[in-house]
């Protein structure tokens, strides 16, 4: 089974060394001796044909680099200090990593980006294709550092269990000191649950047709359990319904860090329904959600069908309403478009104040790229926020996440920020969502 694979390995070698061996001739990089000495000891090496040529002093590793990437326009990515994203790294199995020296290093959408010492090899790039189901965008690494991102990537579990080891008490530490500073009252109860801190009136960028939802949020936020209760926001999905409700919890807590705020998706709730009911802690179950100050549960519209849920749901309601605390409620519809929901419960929605996120237009758009650009201390060219502006008009998250995959790819390539480049970015990005 080695010995085949080896075999292979050898043919797969073969072909992508002429390959490189023609072009170097062709350029008068090296002498057809020279390369005939090269070949001939690859035969008994199994080396690339790159590295063994180096190794004679034929050329140097920048000369064979310069001349890939000014001949054969394939982009040279320095590794150093490179972080690989979760998951990216297991794309290829290690052994295929090590044999054909290649290492993934980024996916966007159906494109996988992958460092090669020899991105010539034809065979490798096959090879992994088929692997991953993906299309493959080969750019040019150097021995040095693939060993380093190798060992690092593959080999380095020791180091990672200690980190991890290291973290867990660096975590522990930071627990012990916030705990040891609360007030005894506050370590009985958690005042602050789930809510997404960076989720805040300040980072919301408001579109004139939601301007009317926005003061009715921060009017809440000002004077939670008041007139406006509940509050149900509906729209349809990346549109920042999400990021609206937690700003109130945040702006809440802000204000008060004594009020008691509770965030939860529909789905959460069910789940700790469904273990206080296993584990007979229905009672406790019942108890942290009767006695927030602030409820706000995102995609009601899960609750469907559940008709024990919404029995639990229907009884923490209108015990939090009558004691005059906040209801916030979000879903992808209205109350009156929500199905498999009980009467009683869709009445005492629409009981309060219902509220529409629309979608943003295009100078709102605009100025919410911009907005996350500096943010993220980055330089975007107008030119390139007004493509991506107009190319994703319905979707906020969609929009936010383009940008921040355009700001990433062009810091892993080392290209500037250009129209070009977005133009990749999108169109890949687009494909994914077509696949």
């Amino acid at each position: 089974m080695v010995q085949e694979r080896r075999k292979k390995e050898t043919g797969a070698m073969k072909g992508a060394n002429k390959k490189l061996g023609d072009l170097l001739i062709r350029e008068e990089i090296v002498t057809r001796q020279q390369l005939e000495e090269a070949l001939r000891e690859q035969q008994s090496s199994h080396q690339f044909l790159g590295e063994i040529l180096i190794r004679l002093n034929y050329i140097s590793e920048d000369e064979l680099i310069g001349f890939l990437v000014r001949q054969c326009r394939i982009p040279h990515l320095k590794l150093s200090n490179l972080q690989v994203a979760t998951g990216v790294a297991e794309l290829i199995p290690a052994e295929i990593c090590r044999d054909y020296k290649l290492l993934p290093v980024d996916k966007l959408g159906t494109l996988l980006t992958v460092a090669m010492v020899n991105p010539l090899d034809i065979e490798a790039l096959e090879k992994i294709k088929k692997i991953v189901n993906l299309r493959i965008k080969p750019i040019l690494c150097s021995w040095a550092d693939f060993n380093e991102l190798y060992t690092k990537n593959y080999y380095s579990e020791e180091r990672k269990i200690k980190q991890a080891h290291e973290e867990l008490d660096a975590e522990q530490a930071k627990e012990q000191v916030k705990d040891a500073h609360e007030e005894p009252e506050q370590q009985e109860q958690k005042r602050q649950e789930g809510l997404i801190e960076r989720f805040t009136f300040e980072t919301f960028v408001v579109a004139e047709a939601n301007s009317f939802t926005y003061a009715l949020a921060k009017s809440i936020a000002e004077s939670p359990g008041s007139e406006y209760n509940p509050l149900f926001i509906y729209g349809n999905t990346g549109l920042g319904k999400t990021h609206l409700s937690n700003a109130i919890g945040n702006e809440v807590v802000r204000q008060n860090h004594r009020k008691r705020v509770v965030y939860a998706p529909a789905s959460r709730f069910i789940d700790e329904m469904l273990e206080g009911i296993e584990h007979e802690h229905l009672k406790e179950f019942r108890e942290r959600y009767n006695t927030v100050d602030l409820l706000i549960v995102d995609d009601v519209q899960f609750l469907s069908s559940r008709t024990r849920a919404q029995e639990e749901f229907f009884n923490i309601f209108n015990t939090i309403y009558n004691g005059r605390k906040q209801i916030v409620l979000v879903s992808d519809v209205p109350p009156k478009k929500l199905e498999g929901l009980e009467k009683r419960l869709i009445s005492r929605f629409e009981g309060g104040v219902v509220a529409c996120v629309e979608e943003p237009d295009f100078q709102t758009r605009l100025a919410i790229l911009r907005l996350r650009a500096d943010e993220g201390g980055a330089r975007v060219p107008d030119d390139v926020l007004k493509l991506l502006a107009q190319s994703i008009p319905s979707n906020v998250r969609e929009l936010e996440g383009a940008l921040k995959k355009l700001l990433a790819y062009s810091s892993l390539v080392g290209h500037e920020i250009s129209v070009e480049l977005t133009q990749e970015i999108l169109k890949h990005l687009f494909r994914g969502v077509a696949s």
